[in-house]
């Protein structure tokens, strides 16, 4: 009895691992000029994270959000009302952007006054 008792531990211990495998999503960390970018790719959505910091070149709050990084390439953000803001964003001051792109659409998560710190 306890020998079955074990083997029955033993293929359900089994099955969980394979199951957790299965589901076990990919990170990859990049640098994309100004940018940092992290992917996960697996089973379910894939999600590109990043992160950016410049100036802020238009700000209104709980609308949109312009920045300008430091490789130039200006970033504009439409504001859901989702956005976490932390610190006053003012336009001519640094801002850290942290956002999402699920399907081609950026969703902003995180506005921050200030440069990301590394």
């Amino acid at each position: 009895m306890a020998k079955r008792n074990f083997l029955a531990a033993l293929a359900a211990a089994s099955l969980l691992a394979g199951a957790h495998c299965a589901t076990q999503k990919e990170v990859k960390i990049e640098q994309e000029g100004s940018a940092t970018v992290t992917k996960e790719t697996g089973p379910g959505e894939n999600v590109k994270t990043t992160v950016v910091t410049g100036v802020v070149t238009k700000y209104q709050p709980g609308n949109e959000l312009e920045i300008r990084p430091a490789d130039g390439n200006m970033q504009d953000f439409v504001l859901e009302d989702s956005v976490q803001v932390k610190g006053m964003i003012v336009v001519g001051q640094p801002a850290t952007v942290t956002y999402t792109d699920v399907g081609g659409k950026k969703h902003v998560t995180i506005i921050a006054a200030g440069a990301a710190t590394p």
